[in-house]
């Protein structure tokens, strides 16, 4: 069951639209607003805020700007341009080693027979003895 202070509470967080409000709300609210004029009033001044922020068209300054981004956590500031250098170069190698990674085509017959020779002298099943 709503209650008048859940909906003031509800207006508060979330604002005058009830469709931006939690799922598990929206009914109980609409039905509440429907019978309760103070309801209605809470809504409708929630939504006068809402349209005053909207209308607000307010750039910081560079020093609010500042101070706010002093205040996050290192780990969600933005990364140093060394670091995004660092970065780039990582993953310029990596595209670079990805490119050139296809296998080697060579018709050297003394060479498959060193790399695989003693494959072939050797009992399939003898490197298992080992292990």
């Amino acid at each position: 069951m709503m209650t008048l202070d859940r909906f003031r509470a509800l207006c508060d967080a979330y604002g005058g639209e009830v469709r931006r409000w939690p799922a598990e709300e929206r009914e109980a609210a609409q039905a509440f607003a429907e019978t309760s004029e103070v309801a209605r009033e809470a809504l409708a001044e929630a939504r006068r805020l809402d349209d005053a922020l909207d209308q607000a068209r307010l750039t910081p300054s560079p020093e609010l700007v500042r101070r706010v981004a002093a205040c996050a956590p290192a780990s969600e500031r933005a990364p140093s341009w060394a670091a995004m250098a660092a970065a780039l170069a990582l993953a310029a190698g990596l595209g670079a080693g990805w490119l050139g990674a296809g296998p080697v085509e060579t018709r050297d017959e003394a060479l498959f027979a060193e790399a695989f020779g003693a494959l072939d002298a050797a009992d399939p099943l003898d490197f298992l003895e080992d292990a």
